[in-house]
């Protein structure tokens, strides 16, 4: 391949990675309301809300008020990522190529809503045995581990 075009696709590539971490610094920030309204989130909403709103109307990644689009977003950067870093490298893209990595989207995506889940099963077991332990009058665990556990519950 030619040297120039090795030179560009590793710059792509590093511009794909660049673009991920900021948008996932964005999507960590809409989970602080404080932070996401400074001028800090609003400058990172500028740069990546127009990408993140192509990804917001698809239903089967929408479970009630949850949103998983934003896994589709990132793991579709990642992919353009690795694209670019091959091509960068001298490799050529094949059709066993493109169905590995589609592959390897469907089961992040798969991944992130299991993590997901699993997170929401520890703070409802915790939740029960809270109710239990304030039932037989136990005071509720108190620190760090509660606070996060509880997600600002009181």
């Amino acid at each position: 391949m030619i040297p120039a075009l090795n030179i560009l696709f590793g710059l792509l590539a590093k511009a794909f990675y660049l673009y991920s971490i900021i948008c996932f610094i964005r999507i960590i920030i809409t989970w602080i309301p404080g932070v996401a309204y400074s001028r800090f989130g609003q400058f990172l909403a500028s740069i990546c809300d127009p990408y993140l709103n192509l990804f917001r109307g698809i239903r089967w990644l929408q479970f009630g008020s949850f949103d998983f689009s934003p896994a589709l977003a990132l793991c579709l950067l990642s992919a353009g990522e690795t694209i670019c870093s091959s091509l960068a490298a001298g490799a050529y893209m094949h059709g066993h190529s493109l169905i590995a990595m589609a592959l390897h989207i469907a089961f992040t995506i798969l991944d992130s809503i299991l993590i997901f889940i699993l997170i929401l099963f520890i703070k409802f077991f915790y939740l029960a045995l809270d109710i239990i332990l304030a039932a037989f009058g136990f005071i509720p665990w108190d620190g760090i581990l509660y606070d996060f556990l509880a997600f600002g519950d009181s």
